[in-house]
C-alpha cells in the first residue's frame, strides 16, 4: 500500500513539475570572461522557478511576472533586463516543454545530429542570435543561447530530482 501511494504521489508530482540540476555558463563578451553558476530548475505548466545554490539568489517567473530574490530579498529588475530575462524563460519553456508548434511559429528549425539549431523569425532576433540545443536520447542536455551582443548562456542539465 505504501509503495502504492509513494508511486502515485511521483506520477502526480511529476504533472505539475519536473526539477533539474545545472550549471549555468554565462559568458561576456565585454569582460571576455566566464561566469560558472549551479543551480535547480523547476518547470511548471506556463512557469519557471531558478534557484541558484551558492548565491543565495532564486528568480520565479508565471504569469508573464518575474520575481527576483537575492538574500531572501525581492530585488527590483529595470523593464528592459526583466523583459529579456523573460524572454529567455518563454524559450526554455518552450524547449521543455517541446510545443513544436509555437517552437516553429517563433524560430526556423535546423537539425544535425543529435544538435538543433533555432534561428529567431521574431522580434526575438533583436536579443538572441539562435538557440542550440543538445540532446541525447530524446532528452536535452544543454541549451545555449547565443546573444546579438556576442554574450553566450550555455545551461547544462544535469539530472533530474
Amino acid at each position: 500500500m505504501v509503495k502504492t501511494i509513494i508511486l502515485l504521489f511521483l506520477g502526480v508530482n511529476s504533472l505539475f513539475a519536473t526539477n533539474y540540476n545545472f550549471t549555468e555558463i554565462r559568458y561576456s563578451d565585454a569582460l571576455d570572461k566566464e561566469i560558472s553558476f549551479n543551480g535547480n530548475i523547476s518547470f511548471n505548466k506556463d512557469a519557471l522557478h531558478i534557484k541558484y545554490l551558492k548565491e543565495n539568489k532564486s528568480l520565479d517567473y508565471s504569469n508573464d511576472s518575474l520575481v527576483y530574490k537575492e538574500d531572501n530579498k525581492e530585488i527590483t529588475l529595470d523593464n528592459i533586463q526583466a523583459q529579456k530575462i523573460i524572454q529567455y524563460f518563454k524559450i526554455l519553456i518552450l524547449v521543455h516543454d517541446s510545443n513544436d508548434n509555437e517552437i516553429k511559429n517563433i524560430f526556423k528549425i535546423t537539425k544535425k545530429d543529435s544538435k538543433t539549431i533555432l534561428l529567431p523569425k521574431t522580434s526575438l532576433s533583436n536579443y538572441i542570435k539562435k538557440v542550440e540545443l543538445l540532446k541525447y536520447e530524446d532528452e536535452i542536455k544543454q541549451i545555449q543561447l547565443f546573444l546579438q551582443n556576442d554574450d553566450y548562456i550555455k545551461i547544462n542539465i544535469h539530472d533530474e530530482i
